[in-house]
């Protein structure tokens, strides 16, 4: 039945009302963000950082970006207990996770054996998430079903910069920050130290596989400078460096050993005044970090060595200086290609 007659009306109020009203059931209808994700509890930088994140993310990129602590629950599915670091395979639901700890020195003085953990218990872990596709981190924390927490030192361990967070690729250093030294001592007064204006290098890291890794540097060594400026065109003369009939000083490396969780033994082939003698040097990681200027992965390296100086025929006056040489490279090294 059809009514006629004039335009219903509504009070003022009664139209307010039913605005309101309509607008929380549009509101109610809106889906919620959801930031949460099964298993990964990111820390506080990791949420301060979600929505700037999300209008650049894509479908290929790890769930929870690198750096951000992460929080599982589930199966242990590999227990391998090795230098130079330990594995650990965890199952969190449909996801399987690899664990990275310190090599197995460091965990038997935290009271860590080979038969600390069996497949198939169920563990809690806390542990900060590693660049890369695959689902990778670095252990921070380990409890058990019973409330054991094994390594409570681990987080202390891990605190310092590791190489198994260095991703894989190669690595140039950046020319404003770089610097190589070589030291020689005076009689035992004092340390002459030798720099250099011109200096490359690159690291090409493998963080699958550290020992196929390769390390290089090469100095110009007519742009030395000392800081004893008097000593300066001795040292590029014949009896030292002879700069003029060997313009180059140039490590390569041969052989790379993970010695620690942030360390590096780094064998190879130094040259100078055109000879070549093996040499060891000690590689630390000082810090992984981003590039603010080239927006890129940079790793601070610090390396040093020592050797005989009479290995590549540097003379020097009877007791001018020490029979050996100290060497130093520091350097920021950025990422450059995967």
């Amino acid at each position: 039945m059809l009514f006629a007659g004039p335009p219903m009306r509504f009070a003022p109020a009664c139209r307010l009302h039913c605005s309101a009203a309509l607008l929380l059931l549009w509101l109610a209808a809106l889906p919620l963000p959801s930031h949460a994700q099964p298993g990964l509890v990111p820390d506080t930088d990791a949420q301060a950082g979600a929505a700037a994140e999300t209008s650049n993310s894509t479908s290929d990129e790890p769930a929870v970006r690198a750096g951000a602590i992460i929080e599982l629950r589930g199966q242990i599915s590999a227990f391998e207990f090795s230098q130079p670091q330990t594995r650990i395979g965890l199952r969190n639901g449909d996801q399987q996770w690899q664990l990275l700890a310190p090599p197995a020195a460091e965990l038997r003085r935290l009271g860590w054996t080979s038969k600390s953990l069996f497949v198939g218990e169920t563990v809690e872990i806390r542990a900060r998430r590693l660049a890369g596709p695959e689902n990778r981190a670095q252990l921070g924390r380990l409890t058990r079903a019973n409330g054991q927490t094994l390594g409570a030192s681990i987080a202390a361990s891990t605190a310092r910069p590791s190489f198994a967070m260095l991703p894989t690729g190669n690595y140039a250093l950046d020319p404003s920050y770089r610097s190589l030294r070589l030291q020689l001592d005076q009689m035992g007064f004092m340390a002459i130290d030798i720099t250099f204006a011109r200096l490359t290098a690159e690291l090409k890291w493998n963080g699958a596989d550290p020992q196929s890794s390769s390390l290089r540097f090469q100095a110009a060594a007519a742009s030395l400078r000392s800081n004893v400026s008097a000593l300066d065109a001795s040292l590029s003369g014949a009896s030292f460096f002879a700069v003029d009939r060997h313009p180059r000083i140039r490590f390569v490396s041969t052989a790379i050993r993970v010695l620690q969780w942030g360390e590096l033994l780094v064998d190879g082939q130094l040259e100078m005044r055109g000879i070549r003698r093996p040499v060891t040097l000690r590689a630390r990681l000082n810090k992984i970090g981003q590039n603010p200027r080239r927006q890129t992965t940079a790793a601070g390296l610090s390396l040093h060595g020592n050797f005989r100086r009479s290995d590549w025929n540097i003379n020097a006056p009877a007791g001018a200086v020490d029979g050996r040489i100290a060497l130093f490279l520091d350097g920021q090294f950025n990422l450059t290609a995967l």
